[in-house]
């Protein structure tokens, strides 16, 4: 018997092969530059199934052509040769556990090669129109067990990821070709600006003199006629401004008449486009501008402005409204939710996808302000994405978690002729699958590193009864370390690291319940306040809980300032109020004293008589806490201030010492004596000089805060 050389068993073509390979052709993929989307896919397959290959692989006429390669150098293979042409005649799933006990695949030269390839499997790539366009393939140099369902699944759901992005990628280019015929019609509009501004620059343009007092509206004729009134009257005496008013159209007066009478009211520049019924009974849209004076005792006195014809602007403005209708129909077909912001952060557009995500509508949105309707944005990496590609014109992409819709999305951001584009998608359910099949530190890791919040993971710890008492920090992102200031945290337990009891019993909750929760707390211990999204990870018994905080503690300190501030005008005002019932200074002295010593916790309130002369102060009136002995008396300042604490208060400053044991401006002895540890004086000057100062003191050192430093000058003043 003769041995003959093994055969390539060639495969056969599809059934529809002629229009699987037109709706190949379509998305004008072939033979384009690696792109970040795609490579990011086939990364990620390569990690998740620990495979040394992965490839995007597209079947044409007589090739496979590669989109994206991990671990393999070439960008195209004959058709014959690869086993992506088996995978394009079904729509499931090809896998090959192992390649040499497979009739098909034994004879192909890349798996008599050695190493050779042993393993193969590759996901379909279904068009939205039904066409196998190719596969998401998977191959090794050992053979495997075959795939899970699990495994299966997931590796469909990628495959579909794939096709997502050619989905976007083709709309972007219809986009981009809708573009163009309306490109006209922005050139026409641009003309119609011109001519306008150089109409404004040559004078022609119809002004208006209207004397408020008398209420008379002079006018060009050519004004007068546009607006069908008597041309006689108007160009002379002028006419009351209601002649003019009754031509505007019935459904813009209310909004012109109003914008008159805010304009004259606060001064500001009064703007405004309406439309106007002429003598001849058409319609035309004008442009309005103006602004009042007043006279020197800030009464209206006259208001000046003109306006301009903008008819062919608005007909222009329609035209290109009317293009911009075919830009929007592509926008609603794709399945990416989509939104354009202006120049300004305005909403402009919301297809139907984005409107489910947003949970509002496009008459909610438009005109809206991105950041005011969605705070939560700003200081994301969502806004930092958006700021970036509004700035620098260049397009960008990000996935990251937004706890305000507790989802994570990804985005791809693209500079507009005014503004930006946004397509968005949820990958909340992907983000949590490649989670759950993440079981190593460093894949799990490597998801997070990227996102702008701080992140880690903790094993709560239990009791016998279930109860929580500690947790143990398992692993942390970059930022962590930042957002916390925790240094060397993972192994170390919440207790070793001196956090409250009330982190171990809300995540000792998620962990027993699986209810994730959004909240804000502040950890004493680490002088900061947090924002925190947290939810149980992997099955119940692992006992361990995700977390996403950001520390929000410049935010929390803004607002305690504000309440402590708004607390010291009530406080002000129970001072007025008091000193108002009282006359004589002893009696004023112990009122104010005892209020302030309760509200800022001090021990001493103190007036004092200032001789320079006798280099002495008299302590006349005063209060003291009860455990604090009197100081009313004289005394010698040289013993107890400096010079430059004497030359501080000459100039009329404020003096505050926060310890004087340590402060050069004190004697810390002298001060010890009288069981006052630090003070704030105010001095009073008659005939200017120095003579009575006013002084807040404590009998421990204090790091008076900038609101008490108000409060004690604003007493002071009141008093």
């Amino acid at each position: 018997m003769t041995d003959q050389p093994l055969q390539n068993l060639s495969s056969p073509l599809p059934a529809n092969e002629p229009e699987r390979l037109a709706a190949l052709h379509r998305y004008n993929i072939l033979d384009t530059p690696p792109e970040a989307a795609f490579d990011r896919i086939t990364k990620l397959a390569a990690r998740l199934f620990h495979m040394p290959i992965a490839l995007i692989s597209l079947v044409d006429e007589s090739r496979a052509w590669f989109k994206s390669c991990v671990g393999f150098d070439a960008n195209e293979v004959p058709r014959d040769n690869t086993l992506c042409s088996f995978a394009v005649l079904a729509d499931e799933p090809l896998i090959v556990p192992d390649t040499r006990q497979d009739d098909r695949f034994v004879c192909n030269p890349f798996v008599q090669a050695e190493p050779g390839v042993r393993f193969y499997a590759g996901a379909p790539l279904i068009s939205q129109d039904g066409f196998n366009l190719g596969t998401l393939c998977l191959l090794d140099s050992q053979p495997h067990a075959p795939f899970t369902p699990e495994q299966q699944a997931t590796l469909e759901d990628m495959s579909a990821m794939v096709v997502d992005e050619l989905e976007l990628r083709l709309a972007a280019q219809k986009i981009t070709q809708s573009e163009a015929k309306y490109k006209q019609a922005e050139s026409d509009l641009r003309d119609v600006y011109v001519q306008l501004e150089t109409a404004l620059a040559a004078g022609a343009v119809y002004t208006y003199r209207w004397h408020i007092p008398d209420d008379r509206l002079i006018v060009s004729a050519a004004f007068a006629h546009l607006f069908n009134v008597d041309a006689a009257g108007a160009t002379t005496t002028g006419l009351p401004i209601d002649q003019f008013i009754n031509s505007i159209h019935a459904e813009d007066r209310p909004r012109i008449a109003a914008a008159l009478e805010q304009a004259i009211a606060t001064g500001d520049v009064y703007l405004a486009e309406h439309r106007v019924q002429t003598a001849g009974g058409n319609e035309r849209w004008v442009a309005a501008r103006g602004q009042v004076e007043y006279d020197v005792d800030g009464s209206p006195l006259v208001f000046i402005g003109a306006i301009a014809d903008i008819t062919e602007r608005k007909r222009i403005e329609q035209a290109l409204r009317d293009s911009e209708a075919q830009s929007q129909n592509i926008l609603e077909s794709i399945t990416d939710a989509f939104f354009a912001l202006d120049e300004n952060w305005r909403f402009t557009y919301v297809n139907g996808a984005a409107e489910i995500l947003l949970d509002r509508t496009l008459s909610d949105l438009r005109g809206q302000n991105m950041w005011d309707t969605y705070p939560g944005v700003a200081g994301s990496a969502f806004g930092q994405l958006y700021q970036r590609v509004f700035c620098d014109r260049v397009a960008g992409s990000i996935t990251s978690f937004y706890p305000d819709h507790d989802r994570w999305y990804e985005a791809h951001a693209y500079p507009a002729a005014k503004g930006i584009a946004v397509y968005f998608r949820n990958v909340t359910e992907q983000i949590e699958s490649a989670a759950i099949l993440r079981q190593s530190e460093e894949r799990y890791r490597t998801l997070f590193e990227s996102i702008d919040e701080g992140f880690c993971v903790v094993e709560v710890l239990f009791d016998a009864n279930d109860t929580p008492i500690d947790y143990r920090i398992l692993e942390v992102n970059p930022i962590f370390e930042q957002q916390t200031g925790l240094q060397d945290a993972v192994g170390r337990t919440a207790r070793q690291l001196n956090l409250e009891a009330h982190w171990i019993k809300i995540y000792g909750q998620v962990a027993l319940t699986g209810e994730s929760v959004r909240f804000e707390e502040g950890a004493e211990t680490l002088n900061r306040w947090f924002d925190v999204y947290a939810c149980r990870l992997g099955e119940p018994e692992a006992r361990r809980v995700a977390i996403v905080f950001k520390d929000i503690s410049d935010r929390k300190r803004n607002e305690d300032d504000r309440k402590r501030r708004e607390a010291n005008l009530g406080f002000l005002a129970d001072i007025t109020e008091a000193c108002s019932r009282l006359s004589l200074p002893d009696e004023i002295m112990q009122s104010v004293g005892a209020t302030i010593g309760a509200y800022l916790r001090i021990t001493t309130c103190l007036f004092t008589d200032v001789d320079e002369g006798r280099g002495e102060v008299t302590v006349h009136y005063g209060w003291n806490s009860p455990d604090v002995l009197s100081t009313e008396g004289t005394f010698r300042l040289a013993e107890y201030v400096s010079e430059e604490f004497q030359r501080a208060s000459r100039a009329g400053e404020m003096v505050v010492v926060w310890n004087t044991q340590t402060d050069p401006r004190t004697d810390g002895s002298s001060y010890a004596a009288l069981n006052m540890y630090s003070f704030v004086t105010v001095p009073f000057h008659r005939d200017g000089k120095w003579t009575h100062y006013i002084a807040i003191c404590d009998s421990r050192p204090r790091d008076w805060r900038d609101d008490e430093l108000e409060l004690i000058q604003e007493v002071s003043n009141r008093i």
